[in-house]
């Protein structure tokens, strides 16, 4: 591992558009003086090698912005994996950040929403690290999210507010 000593000396972090540029050159791949670091990998995240191991920029970003590395994941309030501003990163636990992931949503089209064959209703349940929590069942796949919705700001608060999934696209 490094210091944020020497990642402040090699890189510098814009927390306004989250990129990192580069203040000395980092070899023939590593990019000239001001230029941006990193590539894009297979799932959007932008990574920055550094002596020789990959990193995630918004991980860096983190150890950039604080001087420490990260306990557990860092989520995107956003959703969008590449947009590293320091105002759309936020310490989370792997729980929160699959609160707020892109997820399919199932036949029901609510997060938490399942159709109960044996006894024809709707039901809502909600996870938080390796607990699941029956909610309730319902008539409808409309009510069952509507108590979803209810008991995610109280498990999840801050990450239930951001999540893009939660209720049926129009």
């Amino acid at each position: 591992m490094f210091t944020t000593l020497y990642l402040r000396s090699i890189l510098y972090y814009d927390p306004e558009d989250g990129w990192f540029y580069n203040r000395v050159r980092r070899g023939p791949a590593g990019g000239d003086i001001g230029e941006a670091a990193g590539h894009y990998d297979k799932d959007g995240y932008v990574i920055i090698q550094i002596k020789g191991k990959k990193y995630k920029a918004h991980r860096l970003a983190y150890m950039y912005m604080t001087g420490e590395w990260p306990e557990d994941e860092i989520d995107h309030k956003d959703g969008v994996p590449w947009n590293n501003a320091w105002l759309n990163l936020r310490d989370a636990t792997h729980s929160d950040n699959m609160c707020n992931a892109d997820r399919p949503l199932g036949d029901s089209g609510f997060r938490g929403v399942k159709f109960d064959p044996a006894t024809r209703t709707w039901r809502a349940r909600i996870g938080y690290g390796y607990q699941r929590q029956y909610i309730g069942a319902y008539s409808t796949a409309e009510e069952a999210s509507i108590a979803y919705l209810a008991s995610a700001g109280t498990v999840h608060g801050e990450f239930a507010l951001h999540n893009r999934n939660s209720e049926k696209e129009a």
